[in-house]
């Protein structure tokens, strides 16, 4: 179901949730509700300080189903700010394999950049235990980045944040970064520590509305199963929200003008035998009612519950480097010019989109034939293009009656 995770920019929320992981003498966590309103964040704490997991779990946060970032800090993190891009990781941190660890980052000044990594595994198992509270972790925040990729709004020149013993310091527009042990009359008050938790959180928020870096390195399977959970809820509440009650309006609308001209062909045949002008009422009224019965057929109505069933199945069918433009079930059969009869085909799926190359297309084709749903390729066309670097491709998928 990669297709889930391509669209899933389009997935706009306004609310999400943010659990702030600190793991330094011991696990604390801190979490936040934040509301996107008028372009504005409102933040509110609803978990302070605590190394209970199983407090998300409490019936009256109603997390179920909501986007929760989780946002590490502390042991384990490892952050580093250097002049350069992304891919000069080995030479800033020798002998590392990338598969290993989930890596958050950001780029900042010129040509700066704020890295973070947390090793895969640990991540994994955090991941899971926050799951077993019905929690769906659909984003990961490292250490500082969204701090750092927000720095002009969140922090002043010479301000320093300090969590999970680990510190980030801008001095002139650059980021210092690095382990401090505080001890005695260097103890940050609770007050002032909160106080930089919750600018970790805004952070944590304007990145995930900006929706501006996605997820950069290795996406863990546990994470990538909890994303499309997340976008799949999503697209299944908007279309309860818009589609349903449309299509439930338009049956409605065509049964009630059944039932009205039923009535009215009652009503005449009483008196056909009257006039010639009655007759001819009708008629007029019975070819209404066939005109009526025919937009009923033609449009599949009684089919719609399968629409989203194929859109989802065939979705699951993607593989990487395919991507989709267009996906009808039941497509026109022509286009509508005026007053003309609206005319759907029965029982095909029309796609187009887009491969990178014929592997995946191939991939993709013997997917669709090795599926359960009885799917036959009616049509395909694929047309690389060299100076765009990959393929347009249409294809016309027959599915039988149920």
């Amino acid at each position: 179901m990669k297709l889930l995770l391509k669209i899933s920019p389009v997935v706009k929320y306004k609310k999400c949730y943010i659990l702030i992981y600190v793991n330094a003498t011991g696990p604390s966590c801190f979490l936040f509700s934040a509301i996107l309103k008028k372009g504005e964040v409102e933040l509110d704490l609803m978990i302070e300080d605590s190394s209970d997991f199983n407090l998300l779990n409490d019936k009256k946060l109603n997390l179920k189903g909501q986007p929760v970032i989780l946002s590490l800090f502390g042991e384990g993190v490892v952050q580093r700010t250097y002049r350069g891009a992304i891919s000069q990781l080995n030479t800033i941190i020798p002998n590392i394999n990338a598969d290993d660890y989930h890596i958050d980052s950001c780029t900042y000044g010129d040509d700066n950049t704020f890295l973070a990594l947390f090793r895969m595994g640990l991540l994994e198992k955090i991941i899971a235990d926050i799951n077993k509270q019905n929690v769906l972790i659909g984003k990961i925040s490292l250490g500082f980045v969204d701090v750092v990729q927000y720095k002009n709004a969140l922090l002043t020149d010479k301000d320093e944040l300090f969590i999970g013993g680990q510190y980030v310091k801008i001095t002139d527009g650059l980021c210092e970064t690095g382990k401090k042990i505080k001890t005695g009359n260097e103890e940050t008050p609770a007050s002032e520590f909160l106080k930089d938790i919750e600018k970790a959180a805004y952070g944590n928020a304007i990145s995930f509305f900006l929706n501006s870096k996605g997820l950069p390195g290795t996406l863990s399977p546990i994470l990538f199963s909890n994303l499309k959970e997340l976008i799949a809820a999503k697209i299944s509440a908007l279309l309860i929200k818009y589609l349903l009650p449309a299509l439930m309006v338009l049956l409605l609308l065509n049964f009630v003008l059944f039932d009205r001209f039923q009535k009215k062909i009652g009503q005449l045949s009483g008196s056909l035998s009257n006039t010639e002008n009655l007759r001819e009422q009708v008629e007029q009224l019975k070819m209404q009612i066939e005109s009526e019965k025919e937009f009923y057929a033609q449009t599949n109505l009684h089919k719609n519950k399968q629409f989203a069933f194929y859109v989802d199945r065939v979705s699951s069918l993607s593989v990487q480097g395919i991507r989709f433009e267009k996906l009808a079930v039941n497509p026109l059969q022509k286009r509508i010019r005026g007053n003309e009869m609206i005319m759907y085909k029965k029982n095909e799926i029309e796609l187009k989109g887009t491969a990178d190359n014929a592997e995946c297309f191939s991939e993709f084709l013997m997917n669709i034939n090795s599926s359960a749903l009885n799917l036959r390729i009616g049509k395909q066309a694929y047309f690389y293009d060299k100076n765009k670097g990959k393929a347009d491709f249409e294809l016309v998928l027959e599915f039988p009656d149920e």
